[in-house]
């Protein structure tokens, strides 16, 4: 999953954004519709972090010390911010760095 969001966050696809990165920062602020539409992808996107955090530390492959609701709430603003910081056209790698930090998380 980061590896999908540190592609989508270069190039072309990075300098567009993302819809409901875009929508988050601009139109959700003042149209509750909008708002309601980006909190219920933000949930969306926040539930399937938080299973694959839950599946990791079921097979081992992430600690169960981990704090997997703290965890998965930083993941996702990670995640979010990468889509945000990728508009600036981020070097790859200064973007793979912050990845690769992120992942500490999981150890």
């Amino acid at each position: 999953m980061l590896a999908f969001y540190l592609d989508s966050a270069e190039g072309e696809e990075g300098r567009r954004g993302c819809l409901v990165a875009g929508a988050a920062t601009d139109m959700s602020t003042f149209d509750p519709e909008m708002a309601a539409v980006v909190a219920g992808a933000l949930a969306a996107t926040e539930a399937q972090i938080g299973r694959l955090v839950t599946q990791g530390q079921a097979d081992g492959s992430i600690p169960a010390s981990v704090d997997a609701a703290a965890t998965t709430v930083a993941l996702l603003c990670l995640l979010q911010g990468l889509r945000v910081v990728g508009k600036t056209a981020r070097p790859r790698d200064t973007l793979a760095a912050a990845v690769a930090t992120a992942l500490k998380l999981l150890d």
